[in-house]
């Protein structure tokens, strides 16, 4: 005779909390395309197709680490910050003069 297997639980979680939740991140996604699409139109006839997209990482992780840590309560480890500084040095390297 098989184990019947167990059904599939839903977390009891109220839907204002997931619409809050939706709001907060859509505005986060808004504040990162606010900030990103200005960058390409103005960047596309200044810099090269390397730099906009470092300058385009190093924008995302400036919107998304404060949200995810602040809003979504996730903990700050040591490796985001190891991320973070590497993206800074790439963004040093891929902007400094030739």
């Amino acid at each position: 005779m098989s184990a019947k297997p167990s059904p599939m639980t839903i977390p009891n979680v109220s839907p204002v909390h997931i619409v809050n939740t939706c709001k907060t991140l859509v505005m986060a996604v808004y504040l990162h395309v606010l900030l990103q699409v200005p960058a390409n139109r103005i960047g596309h006839q200044e810099l090269s197709l390397a730099q906009l997209k470092i300058m385009q990482e190093a924008i995302t992780l400036t919107v998304f680490v404060p949200f995810v840590v602040f809003y979504m309560n996730q903990p700050l480890k040591l490796d985001y910050l190891w991320a973070g500084l590497c993206i800074l040095g790439a963004v040093y390297f891929i902007f400094r003069s030739p």
